[in-house]
């Protein structure tokens, strides 16, 4: 987790969590990516296309509001 970032180890004082706000959004960032990806990588196996996704994405975000 250091290589990270996300923590840091202070001799003698202990092992504390970084508040980075540019560490979190580039963490946050990567989850989406990678949740987009294998989102988009099903629908196509499933044998939808662009257009079939994004109408089904538009359909389910409006029926949640």
């Amino acid at each position: 987790m250091e290589n990270l970032e996300l923590v840091e180890t202070l001799r003698g004082q202990g092992t504390f969590i970084m508040n980075t706000q540019e560490i979190i959004t580039d963490i946050r960032e990567e989850m989406v990516k990678e949740s987009l990806d294998r989102f988009i990588e099903d629908m196509q196996t499933m044998g939808y296309g662009k257009n079939e996704t994004m109408e089904i994405v538009k359909k389910h975000l409006n029926e949640r509001e």
